[in-house]
């Protein structure tokens, strides 16, 4: 007896075998994905080795400061009378600063001065005394004591009158200081006391300071890997540029013109002193000191070299390397390698590496040798 199934069971099998063959679609195709996925090469981007001249260039940063730095003090007591210059301003060496009341020293001057002239009479009249009591000693009319006692008393004026002149070379000394001049020329800065306040030498406070403008200093530090470009260098030769700290550049011409003595071995620096030209526009100067600037010391040059970008260089405990890439195989090749100068981008190859080869400059967390990799294009 022939069985036939109901209609709406023929629509189930149908249905159910749709869902069975879906389900196997998907399975194939999710283990095709996975292993794409698998077989993903590592992605690089690649430089080329070229040769050009390279500047070993050092970027540092530091403050100017003046190479004399004047505090002007009082060295009297007194009022101060006048004051001369401008604050801001530049002022010439020996420039008037202050004036202060000298009234009481010339007082105690004219008084010295009588002083003086009282006890050189009395020098006088004691030198005849003696003069006129030596032939009587002789002849015995004027005893031994007596002569002594005319002598000393000689003497004593003698010497008070040179104590006399000494007190009134103070006092003209004094009076020297009751006028304050500027020891050196530069910029003269605010000024601490004005007309009318007395000052005392024993407070020892300042009462304005003068900076030497032109020329500035710069102290910079210099890592000490750097110290071999500079040996049995002529210092004044180095190439300097400076900027202010907005990366501006600075147009006053710069020199090195010292290393410091020792390098620091907490910090492995050590440090360079620039001298700076300073020049004035509009009776200003361009820079002051105390400034940030940022020098850029070009320590040498390295003329048709061998030059890759420095990403490309890896640090190993053996050294540097870097990764070659293959065209023509895809593949790239683990090299050691031999730095020459390195700059910030760009490092000088001295062995490892031939013009045109290239190099991966990214990528290379997940190389190793003879890896086949996939360059991205820019």
């Amino acid at each position: 007896m022939k069985y036939t199934l109901p209609f709406f069971n023929k629509r189930l099998v149908t249905g159910f075998a749709i869902a069975v063959l879906a389900i196997v679609l998907a399975v194939v195709i999710f283990h095709k994905n996975k292993s794409n996925v698998t077989k993903t090469l590592p992605q690089v981007t690649i430089g080329k080795a070229i040769r050009k001249s390279l500047p070993l260039e050092v970027k540092l940063p530091g403050t100017t400061q003046s190479q004399e730095t004047v505090l002007v003090r009082s060295q009297i007591d007194g009022l101060i009378k006048e004051v001369f210059a401008q604050e801001g301003k530049i002022i010439q060496k020996d420039a008037p600063l202050f004036a202060i009341d000298d009234a009481p020293l010339q007082a105690q001057l004219h008084q010295a001065e009588a002083t003086l002239a009282k006890n050189t009479a009395l020098l006088e009249d004691a030198r005849k005394e003696t003069k006129r009591n030596l032939p009587l000693l002789k002849k015995g009319f004027v005893t031994q004591s007596s002569f002594d006692q005319i002598v000393a008393n000689e003497k004593s004026l003698d010497g008070q009158v040179k104590a006399d002149q000494a007190a009134i070379d103070l006092i003209k000394v004094q009076l020297g200081y009751a006028k304050i001049q500027s020891p050196i020329a530069g910029l003269i800065g605010f000024y601490k006391v004005r007309t009318g306040n007395f000052v005392r030498a024993a407070e020892n406070t300042p009462l304005v300071s003068v900076v030497k403008i032109d020329p500035l200093e710069a102290v910079f530090n210099l890592p000490e890997r750097y110290l071999k470009y500079l040996a049995n260098k002529d210092l004044t030769a180095i190439q300097v540029k400076l900027f202010d700290m907005n990366g501006d550049p600075i147009s006053q011409k710069a020199s090195v013109v010292a290393l410091d003595n020792s390098v620091d071995a907490t910090s492995g620096v050590i440090p360079v002193k620039l001298n700076i030209e300073n020049l004035l526009i509009n009776d200003r100067p361009s820079l002051l000191p105390g400034q940030y600037v940022i020098t850029i010391l070009q320590l040498a040059q390295e003329e048709n070299s061998l030059v890759i970008p420095l990403s490309a260089v890896q640090n190993g405990q053996n050294g540097s390397n870097i990764f070659v890439y293959k065209p023509e195989t895809q593949t790239v090749e683990f090299r050691p390698v031999k730095l020459g100068i390195v700059t910030e981008t760009e490092a000088v190859i001295q062995e490892g590496v031939q013009e045109n080869e290239q190099v991966v400059t990214s990528g290379q967390i997940r190389l190793t040798d003879k890896i086949k990799v996939s360059v991205l294009t820019s």
